[in-house]
Formats: C-alpha cells, sequence, structure tokens
C-alpha cells in the first residue's frame, strides 16, 4: 500500500530509527515503581564496578542512572 511504502522510505533514510513497546504492567503482574536514591561510601572506579556487579545481578532493578548532586545512583 502507499502508506507502508512511505513508511518503509523513512526507514531507510533514517527518520525512523525504530520502534517500541509499552507493556501492561498490571498484566505482568507488576505494581508500584519505586525511584531508590543511593549513595556509596566511597567513589573510585572500583567502588564503581562493584556496585555495577552487584545491580546487574538484581531483576527488581530496571533502570540505574549515575547522578550528580545529593547521592551517587538513582535505581528504579
Amino acid at each position: 500500500s502507499p502508506c507502508i511504502d512511505r513508511v518503509r522510505k523513512l526507514e531507510q533514510e533514517g527518520y525512523i530509527e525504530g520502534y517500541g513497546a509499552k507493556l501492561s504492567a498490571s498484566k505482568l503482574g507488576l505494581g508500584t515503581a519505586a525511584f531508590i536514591q543511593v549513595t556509596l561510601d566511597r567513589t573510585t572506579g572500583a567502588v564503581f564496578d562493584q556496585f555495577r556487579d552487584a545491580v546487574v545481578n538484581i531483576p527488581e532493578v530496571a533502570e540505574c542512572h549515575m547522578v550528580a548532586g545529593g547521592f551517587d545512583y538513582l535505581l528504579k
């Protein structure tokens, strides 16, 4: 169809970079989202690596952001 041809052209030319899906938290059995502020007692490369290695093994952590300010990381 003409519409899908236009979409494919936009994809090929790089205007459309990808597609995403919004999942239903209730269908997945998920409840409330929580944001946790984490402050590390030391801020060295080794401590950051240790923290990262621990966080990636926690399946409930959906996101981990290093931030500037009053704490070091924000977990979702």
